[in-house]
């Protein structure tokens, strides 16, 4: 079953997913942002756990926490 995670308002041009599932890079033209992702709040919203976030249109609302955006552009990384 394909569901949205959460909608995330940038013009993105990679995604990048470290190998643990934890963190998410989102690189634009100018810019990238690091994200942790809170598997657990996701998780249980999608359970429908008594207390857990709602699940909305625009998928988890605390599904990622924003740790840094950068105004620099990427051309190659390693996690």
């Amino acid at each position: 079953e394909n569901r949205i995670v959460r909608r995330i308002d940038v013009s993105c041009r990679d995604l990048h997913w470290s190998d643990s599932g934890d963190y998410l890079v989102i690189t634009s033209d100018s810019s990238f942002y690091i994200l942790k992702f809170n598997r657990d709040v996701v998780e249980a919203a999608f359970a429908g756990e008594e207390g857990a976030a709602e699940v909305a249109e625009d998928g988890v609302e605390d599904a990622f926490d924003l740790l840094h955006e950068i105004h620099e552009r990427v051309e190659t990384g390693v996690w």
